[in-house]
């Protein structure tokens, strides 16, 4: 085991659930004390499985203690028969102590293809399909066709620069209105 690169090599406990219910919570968790301090496995990532259904809190969160990551698993929708859909909480502890939680969503698809999504991007994705169906239903057209496009585009606004430089513009001043004293006709 320790002529493997860290990169390859990972130890995986499959049911520590079977371990909890023969040998006991505290010799389980004095085990993965001691595989945890032990110097050929101390650069090793652990990865272990613990079913929620089968323990009751104390158990769950005595195990949670021990761990640097947490992945838990929600039951994905039983009704979906092309795809299997589900989400995942996972928890990232710091050495500052700090916890990051981010939910994550999977697809596996019928040629067992998995790919993961973030939950911005489930969101981002929800909130487009919404705006085209609330769009859908509509009695009026908000889109334009190519020509509307074409025809929009050809018409020069009053206030435009290109409306004012085809235009040209005079100020005709008549010398003869001309007056010489404005305030002459004012009573004072």
């Amino acid at each position: 085991m320790s002529n493997l690169p860290f990169s390859s090599t990972a130890l995986v406990i499959d049911s520590l659930s079977s371990l909890i219910l023969h040998l006991g919570l505290e010799q389980v968790i004095k085990l993965l004390q001691t595989i945890r301090n032990s110097t050929k496995v101390r650069f090793f990532p652990i990865l272990v499985v613990l079913h929620n259904d089968l323990h009751d809190d104390f158990i769950i969160k005595s195990i949670e203690r021990l761990a640097v990551s947490i992945i838990t698993m929600n039951q994905p929708p039983s009704d979906t028969l092309i795809a299997i859909r589900g989400t995942y909480q996972l928890i990232q502890k710091r050495k500052s102590g700090k916890a990051t939680k981010s939910l994550e969503h999977y697809i596996i698809h019928e040629n067992m293809e998995l790919k993961f999504f973030s939950d911005n991007e489930v969101k981002k994705k929800v909130t487009q399909q919404k705006q085209k169906e609330s769009l859908t239903n509509l009695t009026f057209n908000l889109e334009l066709t190519e020509e509307q496009k074409a025809a929009k585009d050809k018409v020069i606004l009053p206030y435009s620069r290109e409306a004012q430089a085809s235009q040209k513009s005079e100020i005709i001043f008549d010398e003869d209105d001309f007056d010489s004293d404005p305030d002459e006709d004012l009573d004072i």
